[in-house]
């Protein structure tokens, strides 16, 4: 007999419709403007809807904002907080398929409350993308999708959970991406007051948007790197504060080349998370 474990998500059982500390974020291209105006003034008597964009009817890119709502869903679940996404464009089809582009985003395209109600109980999905041009119902949609749980412990529904665990088997050892920098880039030190602005800043959030899995930072002090004072360790607090201003949720991993590392260590804990890594070298200090 195969055995499959419990989603966290299966943790807690409650009314969905009810859970009023549920978060619901939602974003749209100019196409789904008027439709996201829509669900955020149906929704918000109910949930805290945080809303990622477009903002206007000027012509965007839906990317962008599929995108946003899929990284804030993430990050939102990851600190064990309830919520869903909502998408709006065109067709629907768009949005679907670039929130699909992350692991562990479930996106459905649903036009019907029979379609919203699958996509919950048989998919666990957990965004729901809808067409402005094919979704007339869009309330009925959307309660449908909310009230509905994931029918993955019924008997019946067993099948369903084994369905969602081989889709999660897909990206559990996806190839990890850390491209490296050096913290003592001089546009970073010259552009401190406005790390936002610099040329490498500019070039570090390229990368992140190709999905890298964290952000390499060597930090070197003397005599491993030459004619430099010692790293001010303000520039990595400003970079990763730069960073969640901008929306991204990237993990640091420093690599501390300093002759005396439980210094650094000490003065960068306060801002690191606790997704963050930190290499030493052995040889830098006896103990280490």
């Amino acid at each position: 007999m195969e055995v499959y474990p419990i989603p966290s998500r299966l943790a807690k059982k409650k009314k969905y419709i009810e859970a009023i500390d549920m978060k619901i974020v939602v974003g749209s291209d100019h196409a789904g403007f008027p439709l996201k105006k829509g669900v955020i003034y149906y929704l918000s008597p109910k949930y805290e809807v945080i809303d990622k964009g477009c903002y206007d009817q000027t012509s965007c890119d839906y990317p962008i904002y599929a995108q946003a709502v899929a990284r804030e869903v993430l990050k939102l679940r990851a600190n064990g907080v309830d919520c869903y996404g909502i998408l709006c464009c065109t067709t629907g089809q768009g949005v679907n398929e670039a929130a699909n582009k992350f692991p562990r985003i479930i996106s459905a395209l649903c036009d019907t409350e029979e379609r919203a109600m699958a996509a919950r109980s048989h998919n666990d999905a957990n965004v729901l993308a809808l067409g402005s041009n094919f979704v007339s119902s869009y309330e009925k949609v959307i309660d449908a999708f909310l009230n509905t749980p994931f029918d993955g412990l019924s008997r019946d529904g067993i099948r369903h959970l084994r369905r969602v665990t081989q889709m999660d088997e897909i990206f559990k050892d996806p190839l990890r991406v850390s491209p490296s920098i050096l913290g003592y880039e001089s546009d970073l030190r010259v552009n401190a007051d406005n790390i936002g602005s610099s040329e490498s800043y500019r070039k570090i959030k390229q990368m992140i948007d190709c999905g890298i899995y964290s952000l390499h930072i060597d930090v070197m002090t003397h005599p491993f790197i030459k004619d430099t004072e010692r790293f001010p360790t303000y520039l990595v607090r400003k970079l990763r504060d730069q960073l969640m201003v901008d929306d991204y949720d990237t993990r640091f991993d420093l690599h501390l080349m300093v002759d005396d590392p439980i210094n650094f260590v000490e003065r960068m804990r306060d801002f690191l998370s606790n997704k963050d890594n930190i290499t030493v070298h052995y040889e830098s200090k006896d103990d280490v």
